[in-house]
């Protein structure tokens, strides 16, 4: 396996669980990171954790921001290559489900189902497209994260 010492890693909904798992793991090899999630003070936490790791804290650009909210695609992408100049892995991880007003339940909203296909589907391509040349010129790799829901029947689900 090749290293990963100074890879480019941009990692959405990385303010808890995976994503500031895999930010953590990824400072541990040595990447510069680019994180993106909803909760500052969590976002920082991540930082910090990173920082212990061994990468400086200017290897670790946070990016606060709502994915349901227009510009902070763009704002990640800007921040990444005005910061790092380059991108090799995309982690498409942050992800939106609601299972007490999702669309699938008899009280569900389809407000509901335009915030999860924005988060769960657009986001990640908009991800994609605004990093594509990069990550074909740094031979990168994009890793999409779903949730269990979308293969596993969950009890409850339909009210």
């Amino acid at each position: 396996m090749s290293s990963l010492k100074d890879k480019v890693v941009v990692i959405t909904g990385a303010s808890s669980g995976i994503g500031a798992a895999s930010a953590v793991k990824f400072a541990k090899h040595g990447c510069r990171l680019v994180v993106n999630g909803r909760k500052q003070q969590a976002l920082n936490e991540v930082a910090d954790r990173c920082v212990a790791e061994g990468i400086t804290r200017d290897n670790v650009a946070i990016v606060r921001g709502d994915l349901k909210e227009d510009g902070v695609v763009n704002e990640i992408i800007r921040t990444t290559l005005d910061k790092f100049g380059t991108v090799n892995i995309l982690f498409n991880n942050a992800c939106y489900h609601s299972l007490v007003e999702g669309p699938i339940s008899i009280n569900g909203k389809v407000e509901s189902l335009d915030e999860m296909y924005r988060i769960n589907v657009r986001v990640p391509y908009m991800l994609i497209q605004g990093f594509i040349e990069e990550l074909i010129k740094t031979k990168g790799v994009i890793i999409n994260c779903s949730s269990g829901y979308s293969v596993v029947p969950v009890t409850l689900l339909i009210q």
